[in-house]
């Protein structure tokens, strides 16, 4: 796959990704909105106004591209995808160095099932090891999200773990499986 980066802006043979901005908003608050769905397995809940989505955009512009980077994901024909991100980078620590983060990503479900998503998170992943410089992008999913599972396994990502009831949503208390890839065992 052939992965183009400019700046914090990538580009694949199907897809755009751009850094966030609030022109982002409408189309994000609407697909969250018609598709409650996508936000199952995530950490936030589906916006109930269009605000949610607002302060969600300048929490992230607030923090990038130190701690996080997110992506609205288009197709090539600038159509809305969904969003994808490196968050929680990390470098250092007093004497401890990480050159870390963790992916995350969704997409409206019309481009499920067509690799999409893994398109996506190989972009995402090499643009992190190439242009960031991380030495591990971590990752993780309840377990139960097979789909996710998928995606991840197909770049390389490796079980490093499982945490069991590690929280609770929906009544019901979540495995989370954790994975990882380190930077030389990334097939670009």
């Amino acid at each position: 796959m052939q992965v183009m980066t400019l700046g914090f802006s990538i580009s694949t043979e199907r897809l755009q990704l751009t850094p966030l901005e609030e022109s982002d908003i409408d189309e994000i608050y609407a697909t969250l909105s018609a598709h409650p769905e996508i936000c199952e397995f995530l950490t936030f809940d589906p916006p109930t106004c269009r605000k949610d989505t607002e302060d969600f955009v300048e929490y992230c512009k607030k923090n990038f591209p130190k701690k996080e980077v997110v992506w609205c994901v288009r197709t090539q024909k600038k159509e809305f995808v969904g969003l994808a991100g490196l968050h929680d980078i990390r470098r250092t620590e007093l004497a401890w160095q990480f050159d870390m983060a963790e992916i995350g990503y969704w997409i409206a479900p019309q481009w499920q099932g067509k690799g999409i998503a893994t398109e996506m998170a190989r972009a995402i992943v090499f643009f992190g090891m190439n242009n960031l410089e991380l030495h591990k992008i971590k990752a993780g999913h309840v377990l139960d999200n097979a789909a996710s599972a998928r995606v991840l396994e197909k770049i390389g990502f490796q079980e490093v773990g499982i945490r069991r009831d590690h929280f609770k949503r929906y009544g019901t208390w979540w495995d989370y499986r954790l994975l990882e890839l380190l930077s030389k065992n990334f097939e670009q």
